[in-house]
């Protein structure tokens, strides 16, 4: 900056000592940070170089041909059971669970408040959220909160549909017929339009729609939703456990596997021998053990608290018993491992279970969520067990769920020929106006637990195979008549350790072969004095059927049996047998008796 003085001011023709001074301003150009606009070469220039240059090379990425092929033809996997982070889980309450139902009602209810009468809207509409729910909850006092949810969902739809198409138009049965068209159109065979009017019936008797519901639900909306109903594809249940899939339930509890999934599969024994539901098992508020002097458990106990089919006000409060016998369709109970295993994953085993759930819920990290996993989480786990069972079909698997657990024991008892008194009330079924002096207990129950117990021991001994046909469901004649429960057999207290007939890499085709399986029975006999004959003879061996405890004889150095099945790995050498316990094979003895007899007329005659 310059500094110039005026000499006019230095003459003295100013006033006084006043100087007047002007400052010389450069212009922004002439600042040395603009000095590039007069440079030949711009930053752009540097820029649009950068931006033009090619990119570094990249390797390539490797070549997954062959991973998709391989992919495509591998058979198609089951779902693993999913894990929850421990802030990613919701307790299942039902009070909670309530509130959100009524919730939905009061949504609708502010949504569609032309449905309904002025009267209602008075008497429920409040500013207060919690008092608004409380005067739905009186007027549903008397319904399930499973029964609000589903109608509430039929209604929701209706009501968002006809705010759509038709805003200003009131509610009329044209409205409603017109929208169940749509329905039928959108989808052949569809439920909906048949949920649609028991919701408006539901609502109209709870509650008061400006139109009476019976003009709503009138004839032709009702036929057409028959309609519908009657296009409908058969339902597909969930099929029952077989036995086998049961003992190999078992015989994972009774595995090396984790803690976790060894639990999982007990407790899935105990819903099959409980014939509980999964809402049952979220219900269960108690676990009772009823054991024997020696202190060994008998029976299984939950106390489940507001059952599903107690619809009665004044048993709402009642609990209904899940007994459950600790010894099922194998020799070893379930119910002895079942209890260790919730005692050292710590939970309890005997009295307050509201911390303790009968399927926690597994975290991320390894722990228990104190909450009851859902029942589609409970059918994954259900089917990732019964997948390593060798053998086992996954195609087949996908149709299994935890609702098939209850009937698998009741479809036993259905094929045994069991009356169907005994039948409703394993199924915790009520009796109807007969039983009203019924209540749900142990004596109640006492009855047909041990005619359930004779249909497991039946099993258990081979007696009875009820995923056979109905003509091979019986080994021996009188099977059926048979009420009595025979103690099943054990092995012999001198027996020596046995070993294996067949390698042990046989594989499970090997044991089909020829028309040989390990799970048939044969008929039994009782032991004549023949089988003396043939164990003091060196060219015969005794073999015991190890899932069965039949003795079987064959040849030594044979790989077959003198019943003409052939060897398998089930099948083990004993060499001492004791035949006041175990039973043998009729077919085997009467092949037997009849060489013995032709070597010793042989020996007779030379």
């Amino acid at each position: 900056m310059r500094r110039v003085i005026d000499p006019a001011w230095e003459c003295g023709l100013g006033f006084g000592e006043v100087k007047r001074s002007r400052t010389d301003l450069r212009l922004p150009w002439e600042e040395p940070i603009f000095s590039f606009v007069a440079s030949d070469r711009c930053f752009l220039d540097d820029v649009q170089a950068s931006l033009l240059d090619p990119p570094d090379p990249v390797a390539l990425p490797t070549p997954v041909l062959e991973t998709a092929k391989t992919s495509l033809l591998a058979p198609a996997q089951l779902p693993q059971p999913k894990l929850r982070r421990l802030s990613q889980w919701k307790p299942q309450d039902s009070q909670a669970e309530r509130q959100a139902a009524l919730s939905k009602w009061s949504q609708l209810l502010r949504a569609a408040p032309h449905f309904f009468t002025e009267a209602i809207q008075l008497e429920i509409v409040h500013e207060n959220m919690q008092i608004e729910l409380g005067n739905f909850d009186l007027r549903f006092a008397k319904k399930s909160t499973n029964t609000l949810l589903n109608r509430v969902s039929s209604l929701q739809r209706f009501a968002a549909w006809a705010l759509r198409s038709f805003p200003h138009e009131p509610l009329a049965e044209a409205l409603v017929f017109l929208y169940c068209q749509q329905l039928s159109q959108k989808q052949t065979g569809s439920s909906a339009p048949d949920q649609l009017c028991q919701a408006l019936n539901f609502a109209g008797g709870t509650l008061e729609f400006r139109v009476p519901q019976s003009d709503l639900v009138s004839a032709r909306v009702q036929g057409l939703a028959h309609q519908c109903m009657r296009q409908q594809k058969p339902p597909q249940q969930a099929p029952a456990l077989t036995a086998d899939q049961v003992r190999w339930l078992q015989t994972v509890v009774q595995s090396d596997e984790t803690q976790y999934e060894r639990y999982m599969a007990a407790t899935f024994l105990f819903m099959i021998y409980a014939r509980a539901r999964h809402s049952d098992i979220r219900r269960s508020k108690r676990i009772t053990v009823d054991r024997d002097e020696m202190g060994n458990p008998v029976y299984i106990e939950c106390s489940v608290l507001n059952p599903k089919q107690s619809k009665a006000s004044r048993r709402r409060n009642l609990f209904l018993p899940l007994v459950a016998p600790a010894v099922g369709i194998c020799e070893q109970p379930w119910a002895v491992e079942w209890l260790s295993l919730r005692e050292h994953l710590g939970l309890v085993c005997d009295g307050d279970i509201e911390n303790s759930p009968l399927l926690p819920e597994l975290a991320a990290d390894g722990g228990l969520l104190q909450v009851n996993m859902d029942s589609a989480t409970a059918s994954r786990w259900l089917r990732c067990l019964l997948s390593r069972q060798p053998g086992s079909n996954q195609s087949d698997l996908l149709k299994f769920s935890s609702q098939g657990l209850k009937a698998t024991c009741l479809s036993w008892c259905m094929k045994y020929a069991i009356a169907d008194r005994a039948q409703t009330l394993l199924g915790y079924h009520s009796l109807g106006k007969s039983a009203s002096a019924i209540s749900y207990g142990r004596d109640a129950l006492a009855g047909p637990l041990r005619t359930l117990e004779t249909v497991l021991t039946d099993i258990r001994q081979g007696k009875f195979k009820p995923d056979s046909t109905r003509s091979g469901r019986w080994q021996t004649a009188n099977a059926s008549a048979s009420a009595s429960s025979a103690t099943p057999p054990q092995p012999p207290a001198d027996a020596q350790e046995p070993t294996a007939v067949s390698d042990s890499d046989s594989s499970a085709e090997d044991l089909a072969s020829e028309g040989s399986s390990g799970e048939d029975t044969q008929l039994l006999h009782s032991v004549s004095h023949s089988l003396a004959l043939v164990a003091g003879s060196d060219d015969f061996q005794f073999l015991t059927n190890v899932k069965s405890g039949i003795v079987h004889i064959s040849r030594r150095e044979a790989d077959r049996l003198l019943c003409g099945r052939t060897v398998f790995s089930g099948l083990k050498i004993a060499a001492t047998v004791d035949f006041s316990r175990v039973q043998a094979c009729l077919t085997c003895q009467s092949v037997a008796e009849g060489l013995i007899a032709g070597e010793w007329a042989c020996a007779t005659s030379s």
